[in-house]
């Protein structure tokens, strides 16, 4: 989920179904429109297309996203586990995952440049009857400036 090589910032690519890929796993649906830290955002919801469930490639998620109007970048997304456990490994196993989601914001720190600034989540892990956690997790990143950056290249003239 986190320190994904092949993603542009670390979080999993299919924790979000935000890349191409995962895109067409999913059902979109616009809820609305409306302001977000003084900026018009579109609200889109989604959840995994039915036929895509039960196959090898399945969509895991369910929830909603935050859009920027003029950019169309993500700038706040939430999620929730799409499926449930089945009853029957509740009941016979005395396992559960409650609450299992995410949640990441973005922010735009430059043309074009837009970054998570805080990842979290929090769930309940029962197993087995008597094991059972509660796990949270938050992330928050900060401190992010730009910097400009000029370089000049001079060669060295042969003296002789």
């Amino acid at each position: 989920m986190l320190n994904d090589q092949k993603s542009r910032d670390g979080l999993g690519q299919d924790l979000f179904p935000l890349t191409a890929v995962e895109q067409r796993k999913y059902d979109f649906r616009l809820v609305g429109t409306e302001l977000y830290r003084d900026r018009s955002a579109y609200r889109v919801a989604f959840q995994p297309k039915p036929h895509v469930r039960d196959s090898e490639d399945e969509a895991s998620w369910k929830g909603e996203a935050l859009i920027d109007a003029a950019e169309y970048q993500p700038v706040r997304l939430e999620t929730s586990l799409a499926g449930k456990i089945p009853a029957l490994v509740k009941v016979l196993l005395g396992t559960d995952i409650k609450g299992l989601g995410f949640s990441v914001t973005y922010r735009k720190f430059a043309d074009g440049v837009w970054f998570p600034v805080s990842y979290g989540g929090e769930f309940e892990v029962r197993g087995l009857f008597f094991y059972k956690r509660k796990i949270s997790v938050s992330m928050r990143n900060s401190d992010f400036r730009k910097t400009d950056v000029n370089s000049t290249v001079v060669y060295a003239t042969d003296v002789h």
